[in-house]
């Protein structure tokens, strides 16, 4: 790897760096920092195809704006001196990969802008486990991010204007675009939802994959993961699919039983009263 130094006037942003949005207040701090010290840690930049030592930057744009900031000010000049990488065999995907990795592991982007770079990432073929290994976030996390996806356009602008919580979302991606945009109009009109009280609406009391007693490959509805549990709960969408599967199975049960019991009974209460039996005698 070899630093050397370019004028900030060859220097262009990248239209494809996953960090959309920053905060004023951070980036005249890292400002006033680059007129008192300099740039400390160097930019990653690519030549621009038929621009004679024109570079764009892949890696470091929140210093690179900074920069830009104090040349609007006339406290920096053109020819700056700024220290750089370059790169000249970058591809698209590799561009992006640096710049996701670069932000992931600094100041934190925003849910949605995480879950963008994220998708692009995985859309762009590297597996999941690279980009856990990359980034330095979980499976987990990273499942958690592209969930993010699932939420209608109401949803995510809602999320980020601070009008939901990470949390709330979360719970949203549970439900579909309807289902989130009547809890959000409720939220809107000053009613209270926490995570999980959204979670238990959206849900509605769904059958658990795991109380299944009948081969999952019969289901041929949808599921829906609950990712931001320990978990990580499956429930069946289709209630009625569900509960004819299982009565289906319990019959199947009673004839399994019926081969080798003196009688069989099938009870559809949660729980067998005890009134109904008396301990047998023994050997009975």
């Amino acid at each position: 790897m070899t630093i050397q130094t370019v004028p900030l006037s060859s220097l262009e942003a990248d239209r494809g760096n996953p960090r959309k949005a920053m905060d004023r207040t951070s980036l005249e701090g890292l400002a006033a920092s680059i007129r008192t010290d300099g740039v400390l840690q160097n930019l990653v930049v690519k030549p621009v195809g038929g621009k004679r030592q024109h570079y764009r930057v892949i890696s470091g744009k929140r210093r690179h704006r900074a920069l830009k900031l104090l040349q609007e000010r006339g406290e920096v000049g053109g020819d700056y001196a700024v220290p750089v990488e370059i790169r000249s065999s970058l591809s698209k995907d590799d561009s992006l990969r640096i710049a996701t990795v670069e932000n992931l592991q600094r100041q934190n982007l925003t849910p949605l802008e995480e879950a963008a770079a994220l998708t692009k990432l995985i859309h762009g073929g590297i597996t999941l486990e690279d980009v856990a290994a990359q980034t330095g976030l979980s499976h987990t996390t990273i499942k958690r991010r592209l969930a993010l996806n699932g939420l209608c356009e109401e949803t995510r602008a809602a999320l980020a204007l601070g009008i939901l919580t990470l949390s709330q979302a979360e719970a949203l991606t549970l439900g579909g675009d309807e289902m989130q945009r009547t809890i959000l109009e409720e939220i809107e009109r000053g009613c209270t939802f926490s995570a999980d009280e959204i979670k238990a609406t959206v849900l509605d009391d769904r059958p658990t994959v795991a109380s299944a007693i009948f081969p999952l490959e019969q289901y041929t509805g949808s599921i829906t993961t609950d990712l931001f549990t320990d978990d990580e709960t499956s429930y069946f969408d289709d209630g009625e699919e569900f509960l004819r599967l299982q009565t289906e199975a319990v019959a199947q049960l009673v004839k399994h039983h019926e081969a080798s019991a003196a009688w069989v009974e099938v009870s559809k209460a949660y729980r067998i009263p005890d009134w109904q039996f008396e301990e047998a005698e023994e050997g009975e």
